[in-house]
């Protein structure tokens, strides 16, 4: 009890929870100048986050700045919405990307992140502290969060990007560009009563997988040619007669021209919420692919041209995801701006793993079928019930936020332009847009 009494982990943690904040208010005012964005109604903050430590041994004061850290903003339902700055006080390395937050299976919130390093981290709240998690971990200073390097535990480095994830059955999927310019893909599954995910598999996918072209396209075009050449002439004492031949002659032009081939990733790839783990991802040919795997682990994949199969036009920037109790939906933006929105019967997943086959995918302009619409740009928000689909994006050269509607069923989409109809806080937004289904 004397290595676990109070004087050991409260004690110290209100000390320095008092005295950091007076530092740094100290080091605020010693100044001659006080910066002009420090107001009274912060210090009066600062004020009851000091004498709630007091009384309080778990209250542990938060910085909220710019300088890099890992925040979480959250609004619930009912009550006022909060921002946690996960980075003070948890030993967090530098994001150097945006964090994606996803719900584990016992409903925590874990973040994902690329650090400054190349690493793919993911933060998760810490198990209990008690005598025995001090005993395992030598009696190291206990943490609310913890951060686990799952690049160090894969060998495997990422790339620039935006991981994606998704959690079925008690396990998440995750997909990120790898710094090699493949795929990685890796499952995290939950030990019983521990909120920390374990590495289960890990496997790739390299951009030789990509399908090339077998045959380039032949196109032969005829041009015919007239020529007039002149054969004899007949000359009297009166007249001089000419006659002349005329010919066409016929020279093909024969043009062979090779596709692009599909040699490299062009976008962050999203995972689909299927029991067999199945991730979308652009192509720098503009083809929308998926691939999907039922090897344990992860090592092998098949493709599915989802452009060729549905007949589409190429697609360019991200791609969102999103599902309903009936289909699978895909929403990502044409090269002239189209939305067009990707769907698949989706069955409810089952406990073991399946054998991969390709569903009967369908494509939908939602451009084209919603009159007025303008081309939409960056990222997309896309948000699936059980009757409506609803697609929010940035208006190209415009920056109005549209958002494009429809009934499950119906041909008709409806758009809106919520930076006009918004009322007076309404204003033009960036070319990110993103949305949180739960």
């Amino acid at each position: 009890r004397f290595l676990y009494g109070p004087w050991l982990t409260d004690r110290p943690i209100q000390f320095l929870g008092v005295l950091v904040p007076l530092f740094l208010i100290a080091m605020v005012f010693s100044p001659t100048q006080v910066p002009d964005d420090v107001g009274y109604l912060s210090l009066i903050l600062f004020g009851v986050v000091l004498l709630g430590l007091s009384f309080s041994s778990w209250l542990v004061p938060y910085v909220t700045t710019n300088g890099g850290h890992l925040g979480l903003f959250t609004q619930p339902t009912t009550g006022t919405a909060t921002f946690d700055d996960r980075t003070l006080g948890n030993a967090v390395p530098t994001p150097a990307g945006d964090p994606v937050p996803f719900f584990s299976p016992s409903g925590d919130v874990d973040i994902l992140y690329v650090d400054d390093q190349g690493h793919l981290q993911i933060q998760v709240p810490n198990d209990p502290r008690s005598p025995f998690w001090a005993a395992l971990h030598d009696n190291q200073p206990w943490r609310p969060l913890v951060t686990r390097d799952l690049s160090a535990q894969t060998g495997i480095p990422a790339g620039v990007g935006v991981p994606g994830v998704s959690v079925v059955n008690g396990a998440a999927v995750i997909a990120f560009n790898a710094r090699d310019g493949s795929l990685a893909v890796i499952r995290l599954t939950w030990p019983t009563s521990s909120p920390i995910p374990v590495v289960d598999a890990s496997g790739s996918i390299p951009s030789s997988q990509l399908p090339r072209p077998v045959t380039p396209t032949t196109t032969t075009t005829v041009r015919p040619t007239t020529t007039t050449t002149a054969t004899s002439t007949t000359t009297s004492t009166t007249s001089t007669t000419s006659t002349s031949t005329t010919s066409t002659t016929v020279r093909p032009t024969t043009t062979t021209t090779a596709p692009v081939s599909a040699a490299a990733f062009a976008s962050d790839p999203v995972v689909l919420p299927q029991a067999v783990p199945t991730v979308a991802v652009e192509a720098n040919n503009g083809d929308l692919f998926l691939f999907s795997s039922s090897d344990p682990s992860l090592d092998v994949w098949t493709s599915t041209d989802l452009t060729v199969l549905t007949s589409s036009a190429d697609v360019q920037g991200s791609i969102a995801v999103e599902y309903n109790s009936r289909s699978v939906y895909l929403a990502a933006t044409s090269v002239t701006g189209s939305v067009l929105i990707f769907s698949a019967p989706y069955a409810p997943v089952v406990p073991q793993i399946a054998v991969p086959r390709v569903p009967s995918w369908t494509v939908k302009n939602a451009t084209g079928l919603s009159p007025g619409a303008p081309p939409l740009t960056g990222s997309l928000a896309l948000s699936v019930s059980d009757s409506t689909v609803t697609v929010a994006g940035q208006a190209s050269n415009w920056g109005d936020l549209f958002v494009l509607t429809n009934d499950i069923g119906s041909n008709v989409w409806s758009n809106t332009d919520v930076s006009v109809t918004g009322g007076s806080d309404a204003r033009t937004v960036g070319d990110v847009v993103a949305a949180l289904q739960v």
